[in-house]
């Protein structure tokens, strides 16, 4: 903890899939705010995009994809001088290792730990029924997701991440969808199967990942969804609680900032999605910082 008694965390993703960890974290943090000896928690949520229509998955190169990501890091860490930066986004887990400021001591978690463990778990409990760990093709292209084991596959997920912000619900999402389950029916005979989601906003569709895949004669038994393992780890890692209720809670503030400019549709569509779980921070979306460009 800071000595001025403020915890700082900083999460990050190269869009916005990551704000649905920033808000299972929020909610898991309101939970247990009695506990909790600090005058304030400030969470911002910084966009790792260093403009509109310019994701990592279109980088020409992985070292291209590593200086951009490294500066976007330093920035943060100017900005915010941050107790810890939680990186929401399985693209940006994949380059991390790869980056300079990745040799610092300053506390930084990744999702793709979490993710490799739920599915080893997922392997022990059910070993007959084979995984599919869909992600982005950085992702997949790093290998995040290769385990050693036949049984485990990594799908590419194409440009799906971007169709979910500009409409989650739309025809692109669900012809992607179409891809993605033809694909897995080429790599098994099964019918039965489970779904991983190495990416940070796949867990936005969950609902229509399970409609769309039956019309692939697909049956999924499970979907593994990292973010609430990631959220929970990062909340018990950077959030020290008392065994005692204190007088004085903590205030909390929350911030969204990007130096890309935010398409309004990918606000309407992340913001309708997110509003039930979190309508704070919903809100705050409609109403982000715009940062100057500096990385």
């Amino acid at each position: 903890m800071s000595a001025d008694s403020k915890i700082s965390i900083v999460f990050t993703d190269s869009g916005l899939g990551g704000l649905s960890v920033m808000v299972m974290f929020y909610k898991g943090l309101l939970e247990r705010l009695s506990y909790i000896k600090a005058d304030k928690i400030e969470l911002v949520f910084f966009n790792a995009l260093p403009e509109n229509g310019q994701g990592y998955n279109r980088m020409g190169s992985m070292q291209l994809k590593v200086d951009t990501f490294n500066r976007a890091l330093q920035e943060m860490e100017s900005l915010y001088n941050p107790d810890a930066i939680a990186i929401a986004c399985n693209t940006l887990s994949a380059v991390y290792p790869l980056t300079p400021f990745a040799l610092k001591s300053r506390e930084t978690f990744e999702i793709i730990s979490s993710g490799r463990y739920l599915i080893n778990q997922q392997r022990r409990k059910e070993p007959e029924i084979p995984v599919f760990a869909i992600a982005t093709p950085t992702t997949v292209w790093s290998g995040a997701y290769e385990m050693n084991d036949p049984q485990v596959m990594q799908v590419s997920g194409a440009n799906l991440a971007s169709q979910i912000e500009m409409d989650h619900n739309g025809k692109d999402v669900k012809e992607t969808l179409g891809v993605i389950f033809n694909k897995i029916k080429t790599l098994t005979s099964q019918k039965e199967i489970v779904l991983f989601l190495g990416c940070t906003h796949y867990g936005y569709i969950e609902d229509i990942l399970l409609k769309e895949s039956k019309k692939y004669d697909l049956q999924v038994n499970r979907i593994i969804n990292p973010n609430v393992e990631f959220s929970m780890e990062l909340l018990n890692a950077t959030i020290p609680i008392e065994k005692e209720k204190i007088k004085k809670t903590p205030e909390v503030s929350i911030r969204i900032e990007s130096q890309a400019l935010i398409d309004p549709s990918e606000i309407k569509s992340i913001r309708d999605l997110i509003m039930s779980e979190s309508p704070e921070i919903a809100n705050l979306l409609e109403n982000y910082t715009h940062l100057s460009k500096s990385f």
